[in-house]
């Protein structure tokens, strides 16, 4: 019974057989003519491999011929993969084929059957018209990797012209022989055109890439190749890295500055961090000492045990150089030794040895000791350690006053001027070094003492100048009257009015100076220098009265002037004269048409028909006669709204903000920047057709008063909302000059929906006065620089008002590029206490933080001839690169004010920028 079954097991699976198709039934044809079907090269091939080859091999050979070049391709292939001996022939006669695909497939199949005895054959294609054929020949020659290869592919390479060929070969012949690929690699990075070419080989040979790079640095070349060798270098991993760190000892500058600046730009890599430490042990000092510096900024804790140690026994850049890490990666153990280290340099001073000192006073510093103050104080006697020692005490604050103050009192000439600056600095103590300051023989020192009194802004500096004044206890009281007028308080005014009334003449004048220069406006000032004007005995003096009221635009002014003019002496009416036709009131013009009559010399009637002029913009009212005719159109002439324009004023609190307002449509309003909004009426006028302009005086401009001497750009960004929302404004343009663009953005950066467009002109990228004055007197050598280096010395920080008038007048032709132009600019002074003041107010603002990445549309326009710091001019190459809504305009021929000296090409300009 098993047999039986078995046999019908048998029968069964013989049947099954039968009825299967046998795989040489399969239509090979139909399966290779797949590839003109769109069928993969890679599944056709797989599915001929389950065909026996005396099925198959005849069938290709046939296909051979076929006319597709798809079809003769795969046909090809299989042949090479069944290894067919017998297709030689036919594959060898396909080398000839039109078609480079098929030629490559042929020639692959060739190697495949033939192996390295198909080398002579193969290598024939080099030469192949097809650059594909050459490189995919190439690729079959470097595989096999033998001598004759290689020479083969060494030989074509020495005529191959096209980049896509050279490559082939070179990664060819980096199977055969790595190190003539190296060396053959880096010399295309000499040239640009073949640079990428000698990269993409020299990364897949990289230790004989490094030996090659190694030795073509050993005589100098080229930064461009320097800098392609250490990008090589960098995608090689660490041994790429560890060699650009040996080449920092390279005897070439160049070759070591290049390896040390990418290796600092991967200073974070724990690789890259330990490699530079060892590098700060040896080598070039000035490598040693960027390495150290590098490794300090990255607070390198490995490092601190090196730096303590050269702090002795090394060059003098390697000892600065540890000194400035100890402030990152010192502690508090290091205090005795940096102490020790400093007075050891002191004891041998030199020239050399003076950076030194620097940066260890620099690192005590930051340590705050207290009982380090006499050393700093002894320091600032020290040329060249006086900044750092003093910026030491003033770190440590407080605890110092007493010492400095000790230095004041003793008189000490060498050390005063910076125990001065500290205590101001420091904001206390101050009131207590007045009596000292101001007693002193010296008048530098004197001159030093109202400086301190004016910076540091100490309540209590005002108590005890006022105690030096009232108590006559100082022989010379002006520079304490001046140091008083540069604080704005109530108190300071209240001493000004004391001594608008004292016996010394010059005391008299220097308060009534200060009270016009303080932009406290109110009563009791008026009600003084009414006082003054009316019964002081010296001209001088009352002159000056005349201008201080004029400038704070007291109440009363003109109806006492008008009386002034008709029995002051000349010399007080022609002042009068001047104030009444800038204050533009008509009122004044029957008392100076009046006057005409009665007036002698041939000066005055000059200087009443100029103040005439100015009223009422006409040049025929010299009697009264002509006057009565032209009384009943006075108001059309002399009014403002002749221009279209209207002046205003707004109540904010206890201060006073003057606006002027021109034109109808969507609004451009002018942010102030040191100068009152007036400056921007030429350009903005001719901007008043079709848009509603406002101009308005910031706090301390213009008309404008000062109030609080202490206020932050937050007031400013604050008055200005404050302002547009009284004139009911939506969105606006807002166009400033200097660092009312750091206003103008911030305000945008406030209020980003109230704010479509911005022009900012001549804008810093920190409100500081980076040397406009000093431009000025270069450019004016030998006409105006003697006068006014004399002037400073005597006025040397606090300018009052009337120096101010005659100093900017002075310069003003320095501030353009056209003399003719310098009118426009003297027009509008500055007073120095109020630019003090903008700036300290302003510095926190940084332009290119505000406007990196705004959506604002910005116009940056900047005069060529501008006295821009060059970080600053490029800052602002930076922020039109890297933001197209920033557009930077440079202005040829142009310096700081571009609005005053081409107000026409600025409005233009302005006008393009806010076209839709």
């Amino acid at each position: 019974m098993q047999s039986v079954g078995k046999l019908v097991v048998l029968l069964i699976c013989g049947l099954l057989l039968a009825a299967a198709p046998p795989a040489e039934d399969v239509d090979v044809a139909a399966l290779i003519g797949a590839a003109t079907q769109g069928e993969s090269q890679r599944s056709i091939l797989a599915s001929l491999k389950k065909i026996k080859p005396k099925v198959a091999v005849p069938v290709c050979m046939e296909l051979l011929n076929d006319r597709d070049e798809r079809v003769r391709r795969v046909a090809a292939l299989a042949l090479g993969a069944y290894r067919s001996k017998v297709s030689l022939d036919a594959l060898t006669n396909l080398l000839g084929d039109i078609d480079p695909t098929v030629v490559a497939a042929a020639a692959h199949s060739i190697m495949k059957i033939r192996g390295n005895a198909g080398l002579d054959l193969v290598s024939g294609l080099l030469g192949h018209p097809s650059v594909r054929v050459r490189c995919s020949t190439a690729a079959l020659l470097g595989k096999v990797g033998r001598q004759a290869g290689t020479a083969a592919l060494k030989a074509r390479l020495g005529t191959a012209k096209m980049a896509e060929e050279r490559s082939c070969l070179l990664r060819a012949i980096t199977r055969g022989d790595r190190r003539f690929a190296a060396t053959t690699s880096v010399a295309l990075l000499e040239q640009q055109d073949t640079r990428e070419l000698g990269v993409a080989v020299l990364v897949l040979v990289p230790r004989e890439a490094l030996v090659a790079m190694a030795a073509s640095l050993v005589k100098p070349t080229d930064e461009e190749f320097i800098a392609a060798t250490m990008g090589v270098a960098g995608l090689l991993g660490d041994a790429g890295t560890r060699w650009m760190a040996r080449r920092i000892d390279s005897r070439h500058a160049s070759v070591r500055q290049a390896a040390l600046d990418i290796l600092l730009s991967r200073i974070g890599e724990t690789l890259v961090k330990s490699l530079l430490i060892k590098a700060a042990s040896t080598g070039q000092i000035t490598i040693r000492a960027r390495v150290i510096d590098a490794l300090a900024d990255e607070k390198a804790r490995a490092l601190a045990p090196l730096v303590r140690a050269w702090l002795v026994g090394q060059p003098f850049a390697v000892r600065a150089a540890a000194a400035r890490a100890l402030r990152f990666v010192g502690s508090k153990a290091d205090v005795s030794r940096l102490l020790r280290t400093y007075l050891n340099e002191r004891d041998q001073s030199s020239q050399e040895n003076l950076p030194v000192r620097v940066e260890l006073l620099k690192t005590m510093g930051t340590l705050k000791q207290v009982d380090w103050v006499p050393v700093f104080v002894d320091a600032v006697g020290v040329e060249g350690e006086q900044s750092v020692a003093t910026d030491a005490l003033v770190a440590i604050g407080p605890p110092a006053v007493r010492t400095l103050l000790l230095v004041v009192k003793v008189g000490d000439s060498r050390r005063i001027p910076f125990a001065v600056e500290a205590l101001a600095r420091i904001g206390e103590g101050v009131g207590e070094a007045a009596g000292g300051l101001f007693k002193h023989p010296l008048e530098s020192i004197r001159v030093l003492g109202r400086d301190l009194m004016a910076a540091s802004g100490d309540p209590e500096a005002v108590a005890s100048l006022l105690t030096l004044l009232r108590g006559n206890e100082v022989d010379d009281p002006v520079p304490l009257v001046e140091a008083i007028a540069t604080f704005g308080t109530v108190e300071a005014q209240t001493g000004l009015i004391e001594a608008s009334q004292h016996e010394n003449e010059l005391v008299r004048m220097a308060a009534i100076k200060g009270l016009g220069a303080s932009q406290l406006n109110n009563n009791n000032v008026a009600e003084a220098l009414t006082t003054v004007i009316e019964n002081d005995t010296s001209e001088a003096v009352r002159a000056q009265a005349i201008r201080s009221m004029f400038r704070l635009g007291c109440k009363g002014m003109v109806d006492l002037l008008i009386r002034v003019i008709q029995f002051d002496s000349r010399n007080v009416r022609i002042e009068a004269y001047e104030a009444l036709g800038w204050a533009g009131d008509p009122r004044a013009i029957p008392a100076l048409a009046s006057r005409i009559r009665d007036a002698v010399e041939k000066d005055e009637k000059t200087r009443l028909k100029t103040a005439l002029q100015r009223i009422t913009r006409r040049g025929d009212l010299t009697s009264m006669r002509t006057y009565k005719r032209w009384h009943s159109a006075f108001k059309r002439a002399i009014g403002p709204r002749a221009e279209g324009a209207r002046r205003a004023k707004i109540k904010r609190g206890n201060r006073t903000i003057h606006y002027r307002t021109a034109g109808r449509g969507k609004a451009i309003v002018a942010v102030s920047g040191y100068h009152g909004g007036d400056s921007w009426i030429p350009v903005l006028d001719r901007l008043a057709g079709g848009r509603r302009v406002v101009t308005y005086d910031a706090r301390g401009r213009g008309r404008s008063p000062l109030g609080s001497a202490e206020f932050s750009y937050k007031d400013e960004v604050s008055d200005l909302e404050y302002l547009r929302r009284h004139l009911k404004i939506g969105r606006m343009v807002l166009v400033a000059h200097d660092v009312g663009g750091l206003v103008a953005v911030a305000y945008a950066r406030t209020y980003p929906k109230r704010v479509s467009k911005i022009v900012l002109v001549s804008t810093p990228a920190r409100a500081s006065n980076y040397g406009l004055d000093a431009v000025a007197q270069r450019r004016l050598k030998g006409v105006w620089a003697k006068d006014l280096s004399s002037l400073d010395a005597r006025h040397a920080w606090f300018h009052p008002t009337a120096w101010l008038a005659y100093r900017n007048a002075a310069l003003a032709p320095g501030y353009v590029l056209k003399a003719h132009l310098a009118p426009r600019v003297s027009a509008f002074p500055v007073l120095p206490f109020v630019r003090q003041q903008v700036s300290k107010a302003l510095s926190r603002l940084e332009l290119t933080s505000l406007v990196t990445g705004t959506k604002i549309p910005v116009l940056l326009v900047a005069g060529v001839n501008a006295p821009l710091r060059s970080k600053d001019s490029a800052a602002l190459a930076h922020l039109s690169k890297k933001n197209k809504r920033i557009r930077l305009v440079r202005l040829k021929g142009v310096n700081h004010y571009p609005h005053l000296e081409v107000p026409t090409q600025m409005a233009q300009i302005i006008s393009n920028f806010l076209k839709p």
